[in-house]
């Protein structure tokens, strides 16, 4: 059965954002006609919705918003800066009237809106709006049902719901059976008559629009108006699961919307394009309520393609649009024979406005035009409901994908299988061509030899024969592969392509709520905000989509608040009244990158130094010694908070740390740039997708048991590729490094960092790898790059743990498999680790203890370093909570010396996890922070360290005497040796 309710919340929801949308820009000052007749639409259409559903209460909010402009068009009240109040405290009721409904709760009395409006038309002044619009006499909701009179009836008594539900219980299951059946035929058509009425009512308006309109001149106020015809027609289409009608539309509007934005000229062919697009619509408007097979619209696509790059669109490309045809007998029916008047009669309203929706004809004389193609009635008279549009959940089109990837990885497998099959055909061959010249060469020979040799060649020539048919079959046979295995990758391909869209959801649905927030939260904070919002149409994964939701939120909330000024603090400033927040989206190929600028006053670096110093997370001179990018870095650090007040959105020292930490588990990034006085601009760069990802493969060495290794490294980490240069070679303190433009770089070798045999000593054989961007970016030479391709990660099983520098792993085409290469976390080893780690163990005397020192800050890690290295001990780095574990299991350490705060595993994290490893249990561990809350030293200590110190007590002579007593608890001989 059809569930009504969610197509009409779908219908809702669509038109509630329009309506936000519309209304936002009314701030602007008195609207144009055509965006007043647009928000009157707006609420007409909601209006029409819930008539169709016989829900009196959700028509009548409608209804009331749509006279309000309806007076205003016709002139008899005049705009004032009100009403946008007033129409946004409208959607909010009427938001909250269709989810009381759908949750059982009671509905609130629309009378106190209802007053509102009143006073607005009649130019009296409104009173609180949001006070006035708490529910009051709230009444339960009622469901729609087959029998909407009494299912709406105030007067069904208790008793007769009993009785009704006692009788109910006693059907039998056929009977129950056959009800449910017959319900679904009359939902199906009462569904088809609604949308037709619905859709008809739009194509005749937008017919008549371009009647109206100069060819030769399009206005902004003719642009809108149809570009809301199309969305509307597209809102209605999605709602049934019309997809080509939905598809249609929605191309059609989202090249209005280019016209109007001025990215496309309005040629003397948009006129035609758009009528042409009208026919197409209406084809299979009539199509789709016949039950046809919904029909390819690829002409369509091509001519809103061709006026896209500013070619001819040539004449229209909708079938039979030159000559009208017969409509089908069952679109006919559709419009007759499924009229909703009877269903609509309950509901109040116009004779006029019910016969909008009462009236179902299956085309009018306009679309007559429009039609072609007729399609005959089935044999058994019927004919199917459109189809509504399958919610799947988002965890089955994930594992669909994966299963989807490894069908792709097994097909090209396929062609090894080939390979092999061809090599045996041709050895096949040979060896019959070689039997066929020895049994010719002793046929030769007969004349001189006994009866046995002929006797031979007579025995070998039907083996020759036999060999030859063979070898005919196995090359047949070579040949039906071929075309199965093109065939199955074609299908294969289609459908990682289709599941691949399916996941991917558009920007909108994450940002077309915040012009309403924003305007919101400026209001609350005595604050006027221009928002900008650019590249909103990038599609990105939903999975990214929903992770997305809280970062971007409170750095949005962040740029209001601690951002953008007061008017008056603008103006003393020089500054517009209105502060500016620009939030653009651009894709880069893998990925998306998101940025959110303010101009406001920008962080105030003095104050982050007062309130980082000031709590003890670090000291003046480590603060000296940094860079503002790493200064920046501070404002990301759970509990710090700049702000001098507690309010709703501040001072809580929450917000950019979870930005931080939601964008860190997606694998994304986040910096910030600022400048005191005039604005920060936050830039994110998140992933189109998680679960493909786009790689290079490579070949990273020779393992003594397992042969040739292959890496995969993820496209997005990876800066260029290219054969080495030995002019661009240099020797730098004896270390190999190459020169890049204006940098040079530590060349590493990435056989060495994994472990492996070189396939070749020569650095000529090798190809360079540069990894990473900003600061931290890497030179790899791997021994050579095998192809680039789309793979699905798959995660190691937990037993392993955190395996050093692995993503995952990756099933390839020939059935092998291939590590996925965990970039951050290598660039992070080659951050110094790595050689301070061999220079340790080459110069250190093995007697000197050795203390790993895990830090995610540079400076704090060398001063750290420096300081223990000056008291007689080998320090080996780490730069966060993952390189400290790996370096502390392939490593012989007598104390770990670790931070807090890391990004990827923190120090509470990898105290445990070494605390959970046999040989790790008496190892000493000095927790070293910027915290110095009871609580942080609480937890530190309760998850194993020995000692915990601030790092403002970390360069005195009280820490080297911690050292020496936890080393010479461990061991009476280490501390000997340290000299203590």
């Amino acid at each position: 059965m059809i569930d009504f309710l969610d197509i009409f919340r779908e219908e809702v929801d669509s038109n509630l954002k329009e309506a936000t949308r519309l209304t936002i820009a009314l701030e602007n000052g008195e609207p144009e006609r055509a965006q007043t007749e647009a928000l009157m639409r707006v609420f007409h259409t909601l209006k029409g919705a819930a008539r169709a559903m016989q829900f009196e209460e959700e028509k009548q909010t409608a209804h009331l918003l749509e006279d309000v402009y309806h007076d205003l068009l016709d002139g008899k009240t005049d705009f004032r800066p009100e009403l946008v109040d007033l129409s946004l405290k409208a959607i909010d009721f009427f938001r909250d009237q269709v989810a009381a409904r759908a949750a059982g709760r009671a509905l609130p009395d629309v009378s106190m809106l209802a007053e509102q409006a009143r006073r607005y038309c009649a130019g009296a002044p409104l009173a609180a709006v949001g006070a006035d619009l708490a529910p009051q006499q709230a009444r339960p909701p009622v469901p729609p049902s087959e029998d909407r009179k009494e299912a709406t009836s105030p007067q069904r008594s208790t008793t007769a719901a009993a009785r009704s539900d006692a009788a109910s219980s006693l059907k039998t299951a056929a009977v129950a059976d056959a009800e449910r059946a017959q319900t679904d035929a009359s939902d199906d058509a009462q569904l088809s008559a609604i949308f037709h009425a619905e859709a008809q009512e739009r194509l005749d308006q937008a017919g008549r629009l371009l009647d109206g309109i100069d060819p030769a001149g399009f206005a902004p106020e003719g642009l809108e108006a149809l570009r809301g015809c199309f969305r509307e027609l597209k809102g209605t289409a999605r709602a049934i699961g019309l997809d080509r009608i939905c598809e249609a539309a929605g191309a059609v509007e989202v090249l209005l919307s280019q016209v109007a934005a001025g990215s496309l000229p309005a040629g003397s062919d948009l006129s035609l394009l758009l009528r042409c697009a009208l026919r197409w619509i209406g084809l299979l408007v009539a199509e789709g309520v016949a039950g046809a097979p919904e029909r390819s619209i690829e002409p369509l696509r091509e001519q809103l393609a061709c006026y896209g790059r500013g070619e001819p669109i040539g004449g229209c490309s909708a079938p039979g649009a030159g000559a009208p045809t017969e409509v089908s007998a069952d679109a006919r029916a559709a419009g007759a024979d499924s009229s909703i008047g009877s269903r609509a009669g309950a509901g109040g309203g116009s004779e006029s406005e019910d016969q909008v929706f009462a009236k179902a004809p299956a085309i009018g004389e306009a679309e007559r035009e429009r039609s072609a193609a007729t399609q005959k009635p089935s044999a058994g008279g019927g004919r199917s409901a459109p189809r509504r549009r399958a919610s799947v959940a988002y965890e089955q089109l994930d594992r669909l994908h994966r299963l989807s990837g490894e069908l792709t990885v097994s097909v090209g497998a396929m062609a090894g299988q080939r390979n092999r099959v061809r090599l045996l055909a041709r050895e096949l061959d040979q060896a019959t061509r070689q039997i066929a010249r020895v049994s010719a060469g002793q046929l030769n020979a007969i004349s001189g030899v006994g009866d046995g040799d002929f006797a031979l060649h007579e025995l070998l020539q039907p083996v020759i024969e036999r060999l030859d048919a063979i070898g005919d079959g196995l090359e047949s046979l070579s040949q039906v592969h071929d075309r199965t295995e093109g065939q199955l990758q074609r299908l294969a391909g289609h459908l990682v392509d289709e599941v691949t869209q399916a996941r991917l959801v558009p920007l909108t649905e994450l940002l077309d709520d915040y012009p309403r927030m924003v305007r919101d939260l400026a209001r609350d904070l005595g604050k006027q905000v221009a928002l900008r919002i650019e590249g909103d149409q990038g599609r990105i994964d939903r999975a990214v989509l929903d992770a997305l939701r809280n970062p971007l939120l409170h750095l949005v909330r962040n740029a209001l608040d601690h951002g953008i000024e007061t008017p008056p603090q603008r103006r003393a400033a020089g500054k517009d009244d209105a502060g500016r927040l620009a939030i653009e989206a651009q894709q880069l190929g893998s990925m998306m990158r998101i940025r959110v600028a303010d101009d406001g006053a920008g962080i105030d670096l003095d104050r982050l130094r007062e309130t980082v110093v000031g709590s003890g997370r670090t000291t003046e001179t480590l603060w000296g010694a940094m860079g503002i990018e790493e200064q920046m870095q501070f404002l990301f650090l759970p509990g710090l908070s700049t702000a001098t007040h507690v309010s709703d959105l501040s001072g809580r020292g929450f917000g950019l740390d979870i930005v931080k930490s939601g964008l860190d588990a997606m694998g994304a990034r986040v910096g910030v740039h600022s400048e005191r006085g005039h604005g920060s601009c936050f830039e994110l760069q998140v992933p189109l997708s998680l679960a493909l990802t786009r790689c290079l493969l490579v070949e990273g060495g020779r393992h003594p048991l397992f042969g040739v290794q292959r890496y995969a490294f993820p496209m997005h980490e990876v800066v260029s590729v290219a054969r080495v240069d030995a002019q661009r070679l240099r020797r730098i303190e004896g270390r190999l490094a190459v020169r890049l433009g204006d940098e040079t770089l530590l060349l590493y070798e990435f056989s060495q960092l994994s472990g492996l045999a070189p396939l070749s000593s020569e650095v000529a054989d090798k190809h360079l790898l540069v990894l990473g961007d900003g600061e931290r970016r890497g030179a790899l030479l791997v021994e050579a790059v095998i192809d680039e391709l789309d793979v699905v990660t798959r995660p190691l099983d937990e037993r392993l743990g955190k395996v050093q520098e692995a993503a995952g792993v990756t099933l390839l085409n020939d059935g092998g498999l291939a590590l996925v290469v965990d970039t951050p976390d290598l660039l992070e080893r080659l951050d110094q680790g790595v050689v301070q780690q061999i220079e340790a163990s080459v110069e250190t005397p093995e007697k000197v203890s050795h203390i790993l020192v895990v830090e995610d800050s540079v400076t704090v890690r060398e001063v750290e370093r420096h300081f223990l290295t000056q008291a007689g001990y080998a320090v080996t780095t780490a730069v966060n909570g993952v390189d400290g574990l790996n370096k502390a299991k392939a490593g012989d350490h007598d104390m770990v010396v670790t931070d807090i705060d890391m990004p990827r595993m923190n120090g509470i994290e990898l105290i445990r996890a070494l605390r959970a490893i046999d040989r790790f249990h008496e190892l000493p561990v000095i927790v070293v922070s910027y915290k110095d809350r009871p609580e942080d030293r609480e937890a530190a200590l309760d998850a194993g360290a020995n000692r915990y110190l601030t790092k403002a007590q970390f360069d005195t002579d009280a820490m080297l005497e911690t050292v020496a007593e936890l080393l010479a608890a461990a061991s009476p001989a280490a501390f000997e040796r340290a000299g203590a």
